[in-house]
C-alpha cells in the first residue's frame, strides 16, 4: 500500500507540472482538507476541492513564476511525505525564492484525503510515524 501512495503521489505532482492545479485535484478526494500551520504561505484550514484551489489561485498570483519539485518521497502506509523545493519569482518584487517545505498526505482509496505542509523535515516525518 505504502509504495502504491507514492506513485499516486508522484504522478499527480507529474500531472501538475503538465497541467496545473486542475490537473492535481484529480487526484484528491471531494473533501480534501490542507492545513497550512501559522508561519508558512497562506495560512489556514482549506476544506474542500473548490476551497483548496481557490487557496493555490491565491497564493500563485504572488509570484511571476513558480515551480514545485518533488525531491524525495517517502510513504507509511496511508501516508506520505514529501520534501518539495520551491523556486519561485515574486510578482513585481523580482525577488527570487528558493526553499523547501514538506508536505503530509494521507491517502484513501487511491485519493489524496489530507495534506499539512510542514517548514521543518523532521516534524513532517515525525507527524508521519517515520522518525521517533
Amino acid at each position: 500500500m505504502s509504495q502504491e501512495n507514492v506513485e499516486i503521489v508522484r504522478q499527480a505532482f507529474a500531472a501538475y507540472a503538465s497541467g496545473g492545479p486542475e490537473a492535481l485535484a484529480d487526484f484528491w478526494h471531494p473533501e480534501i482538507d490542507v492545513e497550512v500551520p501559522l508561519g508558512l504561505a497562506e495560512t489556514g484550514t482549506y476544506r474542500g476541492r473548490e476551497a483548496v484551489l481557490a487557496w493555490m489561485a491565491e497564493w500563485s498570483e504572488a509570484w511571476e513564476r513558480i515551480e514545485y519539485t518533488p525531491e524525495e518521497i517517502v510513504g507509511n502506509g496511508g501516508t506520505v511525505v514529501v520534501t518539495v523545493l520551491y523556486d519561485g519569482i515574486g510578482k513585481g518584487s523580482g525577488l527570487k525564492i528558493v526553499d523547501r517545505f514538506w508536505w503530509l498526505l494521507r491517502l484513501g482509496d487511491g485519493k489524496i484525503v489530507y495534506i499539512h505542509l510542514y517548514g521543518n523535515p523532521n516534524e513532517a516525518l515525525e507527524a508521519a510515524g517515520l522518525r521517533e
